[in-house]
């Protein structure tokens, strides 16, 4: 795909993408500021319905009260004729379906329409038991068997002059006359949008203008909502509510009017959601249409503009990848003077500075070349000369070892053949005298100097590659409690033992390693000559490659034995394995200088390793690992 067509559609999708968010934005807030108005708005008509009701209603009420007090109504001696011909007036003059007149038995003997003269009323209803019960006007709603249709009925006793009761006069009014006041009600939007009810003290409906069926015989749905804000004392209020849809719904308690107080009737107004957020709807699909037409114009513009911006690009791009392969003789077209001419310029100049530095780089590179290839001979004869330096101070190092194992060989076997001869000597000059005891005493001597020389032969012999370990499968414990307290009897130092009960067995040469943990020993004493405590402790270890020592990886028993003497000098550390290394005096048992250096040759014929941390002041600790059976 393009640039210029992936352009028009970004833009082009911005555009749509902000028309859709906007016209959200605009129906969210007008819907919210709608519904209020609805709620307010469907409350006030529910009021003012509500009171033109009670206005209907007072304005019968008083007409009723008129009538049964109309001289010749009220008259004991008017005949029936009269009193119909004069109930027919207020028919015509009021508006009323029919008016009749009762006596005290209930029998009609005056009718407007003529068909229910001489029949008594029968059931009584309402209106007739709240007469019977003292009030001078009821009011009743009911269905007329005569019409087949709801009506009002309002009642009111007939007095003469004299307060005397002589009848009772009926008028019949259709609920149907609510409807026009019901219009009134709904203002701009449609009756049939809306759902409006009538409703008695008890929830039955009383008028409906969409459940005509219902009147007389159902409760309202709503009614229990409105009944709990009642009985909160609310007497008009506004509600969100879903029902079979979301509504909303208004209602009103008759608060009733002048001497009328109402008959416990409440006004419910139920509109839905939809038919009320109508204008909001439409107005975002209004939003909608506008930014769909604005994108319909704007989208060839951007086409061409975009085709215009794409075009330098691509000639850039082409370029681009000829520089890519090496070509930087190569020039973009400058078409126009914008940003985009300016962006093919400044390709261009590049393009020229990055040839110019090329050219540089070749010369600095065949100049660098030249020189490495100079400093390559100079720095291997440097090497040459520091390996045969190195290899001249390792032939040294290594005299050096052998002439200090020499002198202390020598030393030691001179020290013990000056030994024999001394005493073989004084043995001779003993034969004269003929002491035998002193002679035979001379010769033991020099028998055990003689061992002693045996003795240092086999310490040569086990630190020089012969002397193999003859190893046995062994519990380590007995031999460090053994060879540590053995070492450490007839001194005023303790051993205090460290070993966990679980250790592993191992593979030893037990004659060799009691030798080495006694030289270990015997070292931590040699280095506490005021006393003090040796610690000898043994755990179970596995080593790994992240142990960092010159160990196989596996399971290994650690020991460790350590002292709180002076101390080993950070310079001495790499040199106490070694041969004849003492910092004692030379030809004393102490400074023969061979102790570690054998411990070390014994732990690295069995496998393991051996190393020593030190501190000046505070003591020596050596770790002995031996690999686990």
């Amino acid at each position: 795909m393009k640039f210029s067509t992936k352009l028009t559609i970004l833009i082009s999708g911005i555009i749509v993408s902000m028309g859709m968010v906007i016209s959200y934005l605009v129906y969210a807030s007008s819907i919210a500021v709608l519904e209020n108005l609805v709620k307010d708005r469907l409350k006030n008509q529910a009021f003012h319905t509500m009171h033109k009701i009670d206005m209907m209603l007072f304005e019968r009420y008083e007409d009723i009260r008129a009538i049964a007090t109309d001289p010749v109504i009220s008259s004991r001696v008017s005949t029936p004729r009269q009193i119909t011909e004069r109930l027919i007036q207020f028919k015509n003059d009021r508006g009323y379906d029919s008016l009749a007149f009762y006596d005290l038995n209930k029998v009609c003997i005056a009718e407007t329409s003529g068909k229910n003269i001489g029949r008594q009323h029968f059931p009584p209803s309402k209106y007739w038991k709240d007469i019977d019960e003292g009030k001078d006007v009821a009011i009743d709603v009911l269905k007329s068997d005569f019409l087949n249709k709801n009506i009002f009925r309002f009642a009111s006793v007939v007095k003469e002059r004299d307060g005397v009761v002589i009848g009772f006069v009926v008028s019949r009014l259709l609920v149907e006359s609510l409807h026009e006041i019901v219009k009134q009600a709904v203002g701009i939007y449609d009756v049939e949008d809306f759902s409006i009810d009538l409703l008695n003290k008890d929830g039955l409906i009383l008028y409906s203008n969409y459940n005509e069926e219902g009147v007389l015989r159902d409760s309202s749905p709503n009614f229990e909502i409105v009944k709990i804000a009642l009985t909160a004392g609310i007497k008009a209020d506004s509600i969100k509510h879903v029902h079979l849809e979301e509504e909303i719904l208004a209602f009103v308690h008759q608060n009733g009017y002048k001497g009328f107080g109402g008959a416990g009737w409440t006004l419910i107004i139920e509109v839905p959601t939809r038919v009320a957020s109508a204008p909001a709807v439409e107005l975002r699909n209004r939003v909608m249409f506008i930014f769909f037409l604005l994108t319909v114009f704007v989208f060839p513009i951007i086409f061409f503009s975009s085709r215009k911006v794409s075009d330098t690009i691509e000639r850039l791009s082409v370029a681009s990848d000829e520089v890519g392969k090496g070509d930087l003789d190569v020039v973009v077209d400058v078409a126009s003077k914008d940003e985009t001419g300016r962006l093919a310029e400044s390709f261009n100049r590049m393009v020229s500075e990055l040839k110019e530095s090329r050219e540089r780089l070749l010369g600095y590179s065949m100049e660098l070349e030249t020189r490495v290839v100079e400093r390559t001979a100079e720095l291997q004869d440097e090497l040459a000369k520091r390996k045969r330096m190195e290899d001249e101070l390792l032939k040294a190092r290594e005299l050096e070892s052998i002439g200090i194992l020499a002198a202390g060989i020598a030393h030691d076997f001179n020290n013990l053949l000056t030994a024999i001869l001394g005493n073989i000597s004084f043995a001779k000059m003993q034969i004269n005298a003929g002491s035998k005891d002193k002679i035979i005493d001379m010769l033991k001597r020099a028998e055990h100097v003689c061992e002693d020389a045996v003795d240092l032969s086999s310490r040569f012999v086990t630190f020089a590659k012969g002397g193999a370990p003859s190893k046995e499968k062994t519990s380590i414990l007995p031999i460090l409690k053994e060879t540590a307290t053995l070492a450490l009897s007839g001194s005023n130092i303790a051993a205090e033992f460290i070993l966990s009960d679980d250790l592993y067995f191992v593979e030893i040469d037990e004659r060799q390693i009691k030798q080495a943990v006694n030289n270990v020993v015997m070292n931590a004493r040699e280095a506490m000559p005021d006393g003090g405590v040796v610690k000898v402790s043994a755990k179970n270890v596995a080593v790994s490659k992240n142990d960092n020592l010159p160990l196989k990886e596996g399971n290994y028993i650690k020991i460790s034995i350590e002292d709180t003497g002076k101390g080993i000098p950070k310079e001495n550390i790499a040199k106490i394995f070694a041969p004849y290394f003492s910092t004692k005096e030379m030809g004393t048992t102490k400074g023969q200088g061979l102790g570690l250096t054998i411990c070390h040759s014994i732990i690295k014929r069995h496998d393991g390793h051996i190393a020593v941390e030190s501190e000046l002041g505070k003591g020596t600790t050596f770790h002995i690992y031996l690999p686990a059976a």
